[in-house]
């Protein structure tokens, strides 16, 4: 079994991530981004497998954030993750969320049943004030709250 842990020292701050101890999976981990808030890393990228860990830069570094779900996006300019929170009854629910704010915008809309069991649409554009997803043809708009 591999072992992988990920050491960051910072003026008199340091972090010390034992991915095997913080049952976090992980196949090769590497830094997927950096803006002035935090360091985004990838600990595995494959599809509904996807997983990323985000470490504060400005705040202490041991408030890391660690999302346990298939993540669809992440923007380094807003902070921005969009992940798929759970499928239940036909339906896929994704959320939204600003990092920095930890503030989330729930989305669901149909899964698409011709579509294979792990792909919830066709694809998605996301801006600062909306979402659009298009499934079976159709695109589905939502507004985000602020």
């Amino acid at each position: 079994m591999e072992n992988f842990s990920i050491h960051i020292s910072r003026k008199n701050d340091t972090l010390n991530l034992d991915l095997n101890a913080l049952h976090i999976p992980f196949k090769t981990p590497e830094v997927t981004w950096v803006n002035n808030d935090f360091v985004c890393i990838s600990t595995w990228w494959s599809g509904p497998f996807a997983r990323k860990l985000f470490i504060p830069v400005g705040k202490q570094l041991k408030a890391f954030i660690y999302i346990d779900k298939d993540i669809e996006w992440t923007d380094s300019i807003t902070n921005n993750v969009l992940y798929v929170d759970t499928v239940l009854n036909d339906q896929v629910n994704l959320v939204l969320e600003n990092l920095l704010s930890r503030k989330k915008n729930l989305i669901s809309y149909p899964l698409n049943p011709e579509r294979p069991s792990d792909t919830y649409y066709d694809s998605l554009q996301l801006t600062k004030k909306k979402l659009t997803i298009w499934t079976a043809g159709k695109s589905s708009l939502f507004i985000l709250k602020q």
